[in-house]
């Protein structure tokens, strides 16, 4: 029998694999996994109108588990309270202050649950992305941003 060595990119494969992130037993991931965007981790804290709060940013994260598109999410508040672990009147009042900040939009629907618009954080979030950027470059100018003088 030929043994073949692994390559670099089996290791990196493996490594990349959901179910090895989190430890290695797929059952972990066997009811699916969320993609979160870093830049949302890191700065979620310091958006204005004064930040999301950690409970604030766990409840986004549910919203996003049920957004498979550009459609807008509806998990009922029963739904989210209960995989959170709060009541279903604490996810209304996180719900009520997104809004009510610029973050968040809800639409009611006769009989139905909301549909939650998250397009308004998107765009705070975008927004501070670029303007940390700026600020990055501003204080480390790249070559062709130097300018040169002469004397």
């Amino acid at each position: 029998m030929i043994k073949t060595l692994p390559t670099p990119q089996d290791h990196l494969k493996e490594r990349r694999e959901v179910a090895t992130r989190w430890g290695g037993d797929p059952v972990i991931t066997s009811n699916g996994f969320l993609p979160v965007a870093t830049s949302f981790l890191w700065y979620a804290a310091h958006l204005e109108p004064g930040g999301l709060n950690p409970a604030q940013m766990l409840f986004v994260l549910h919203l996003m588990s049920h957004k498979w598109s550009e459609k807008k999410p509806y998990p009922s508040y029963e739904r989210v309270a209960g995989r959170m672990g709060v009541s279903v009147a604490y996810c209304r009042k996180i719900a009520r202050d997104l809004e009510k900040r610029g973050f968040l939009k809800r639409t009611q629907r006769q009989g139905e649950s909301n549909l939650y618009d998250l397009s308004p954080l998107f765009a705070k979030l975008a927004v501070y992305v670029q303007n940390r950027r700026r600020e990055k470059t501003n204080l480390h100018p790249t070559h062709s941003q130097v300018e040169v003088r002469k004397g």
